[in-house]
């Protein structure tokens, strides 16, 4: 695999221009690729405010899913090199997992790499996994797997997800009201601006019929309701069965998969009980 070094973060501005401009002759495999950003230092107003739009409550460490968000300029990188197989305006984000092998402190620098496993075909087009890893002084501490669909064609006979997730999400008290300009808050702190997220216009230019919230919002917002049940090192990994059409009510609740086990289910649903989320936390 080739190994490309980056002095920065790369501009998103620059890679929206390529994610939006036409492509041809794309190849049907993955770049041999991998982008590697050493020194990625917290920037605290950044976390902040990273911190207010998800509802999660102030630590002396990373929130798991923050280095998601640091890595993401790579990911666009990648998407947008072109050896990828698709384009990434409108890919949807199907699957998510996260391993925190410890907690980051805030004053630490990170070292990420990004690089792209496993295309396959998929019931609804094809998928494609993005694996991001953080490291401190040489020790992998985080690690990512982002599973992406671009929407076309495929086998009837293709095989679903493994079924390691909870099939719905249990019942919750919790209920979240979540405004039309979710979405586009979320952009501005996380950097993924995909149409998709922003206005109904153009979410619709991608087969929505209105403007979605983004995943790993999502995903944050649940780890932010279990956050005094979060051990040190864990392993987080969701499935997003439906997308939340903003704006919208949803309803969250979390169980332990027994009553004994260190396992947590959770989940986001509508108010009339069909899944947009699910997931389980288990100890690392």
């Amino acid at each position: 695999m080739v190994t490309r070094v980056l002095d920065g973060s790369p501009s998103l501005g620059g890679l929206y221009v390529k994610a939006v401009l036409p492509s041809r002759g794309r190849p049907d495999t993955l770049p041999d690729l991998r982008l590697e950003l050493p020194g990625m230092a917290a920037d605290l107003a950044h976390i902040a405010a990273y911190r207010d739009v998800c509802d999660l409550p102030f630590r002396e460490a990373l929130p798991a899913t923050y280095p998601h968000v640091l890595a993401f300029p790579l990911h666009l990188a990648l998407l947008t090199d072109p050896d990828f197989p698709f384009p990434p305006m409108g890919c949807v984000h199907v699957r998510n997992r996260i391993e925190q092998r410890r907690p980051i402190m805030l004053s630490e620098s990170l070292d990420l790499a990004v690089w792209a496993e496993r295309l396959a075909p998929h019931r609804r087009g094809r998928t494609v996994t993005i694996i991001s890893e953080a490291a401190v002084d040489g020790a992998v501490v985080w690690r990512d797997e982002t599973v992406l669909l671009k929407a076309g064609a495929a086998s009837a006979d293709v095989a679903g997800p493994p079924e390691d997730l909870p099939p719905d999400p249990p019942p919750g008290p919790a209920r979240w009201d979540l405004p039309s300009g979710l979405g586009r808050a979320y952009a501005a702190v996380s950097g993924d601006r995909n149409p998709i997220h922003l206005y109904d216009l153009t979410a619709r230019a991608f087969g929505f019929r209105r403007h979605i919230a983004h995943g790993m919002w999502t995903k944050a917002r649940c780890l932010a309701e279990l956050d005094n049940q979060l051990p040190p090192s864990f392993a987080v990994e969701v499935a997003f069965k439906k997308p939340i059409a903003l704006p919208a009510q949803v309803t969250f609740g979390a169980r332990r998969a027994q009553p004994d086990d260190a396992l947590i289910d959770f989940g986001v649903a509508e108010t009339s009980g069909k899944p947009h989320l699910v997931g389980r936390v288990s100890p690392g």
